[in-house]
């Protein structure tokens, strides 16, 4: 038997993370609540997260100059 629930005040991030995986698999969300998959990752795959930055980077097409990550290094390490 079937039971219906409603789950509230869930983060975006997390919904938006179970709706990620849920395309992924051309499921809808209900369905992976269903065989038991429906917990957001902890943490993207390391291809996940590059593709990610890729992607955002594309769109913000901004640049940092090597010499300024460089400084930024030197004093998170002072």
């Amino acid at each position: 038997m079937s039971v219906q629930i409603d789950i509230r005040n869930i983060p975006r991030e997390i919904e938006d993370e179970l709706a990620v995986q849920a395309a992924r698999t051309s499921e809808s969300m209900q369905e992976g609540f269903k065989d038991g998959r429906g917990q957001p990752a902890p943490r993207p795959s390391l291809d996940e997260w590059l593709n990610r930055i890729r992607r955002r980077k594309e769109l913000t097409r901004r640049t940092v100059a090597a010499n300024i990550i460089l400084d930024h290094l030197a004093v998170d390490r002072q």
